[in-house]
């Protein structure tokens, strides 16, 4: 996809313009939160929302998903991951030891406007903006546009990485962008996993070896 270094700038841009803002926890903005976003679709979300909104796609898919999971991954790995999806203090606790900026979320190719003659990237649809790691946004990314991407993963990672370090002004460090970094997969995994198994199956080992 010729615009992946566009969109990936204009993430970058975003996060190094909030790097560590402390208003970003204000609880009058309304942010979500890291907990918030990692356990918003575990596994026993599908059954509590049917008893206040009934049996609706997405629910049903989640649900569904999660079991496709169950199906092919390590049994340890999906305990932990289930564990982690219903009490995600522990790796919110975790990523706060690193850095923290706003993240937009839902990050996929149709909430992304791009204005050819203007040369910059509108990002749509603001439902579940949050505060927490940086590479949220990036897995939001690399998961919706995997079918854009030939290569594979690892270049869009160093696309942003490179980015990031550009809009900051500063190198992304590795001792804190990697275990940074696969905290956001986990989290991620815990709200997409179910999806990833069931439509990106072939996917999902490389998922799981990040969160590992």
């Amino acid at each position: 996809m010729a615009d992946q270094p566009i969109v990936l700038d204009t993430l970058a841009a975003l996060h190094a313009a909030f790097w560590m803002d402390p208003s970003l926890r204000h609880p009058a903005l309304g942010l979500c939160t890291l907990e918030q976003v990692t356990s918003c679709l575990g596994p026993s979300v599908p059954a509590r929302l049917r008893l206040v909104v009934g049996s609706i796609d997405l629910l049903d898919a989640a649900e569904e998903g999660w079991a496709t999971m169950r199906s092919l991954v390590d049994a340890g790995f999906f305990a932990r991951l289930t564990a982690i999806a219903e009490q995600p203090d522990p790796l919110a606790a975790a990523a706060a030891r690193y850095p923290w900026t706003l993240v937009r979320g839902d990050v996929r190719p149709p909430n992304v406007g791009i204005d050819r003659e203007l040369d910059r990237v509108v990002l749509l649809d603001w439902a579940i903006p949050a505060y927490g790691p940086p590479a949220l946004d990036l897995a939001w990314w690399l998961f919706s546009s995997y079918t854009l991407v030939d290569a594979g993963p690892e270049p869009i990672i160093e696309i942003y990485r490179d980015a990031l370090e550009r809009r900051l002004s500063q190198p992304v460090d590795d001792s804190w962008w990697e275990p940074s970094f696969g905290l956001s997969v986990v989290s991620m995994l815990c709200t997409l996993g179910p999806f990833i198994a069931t439509y990106q199956s072939e996917m999902l080992s490389w998922w799981v070896e990040q969160a590992e």
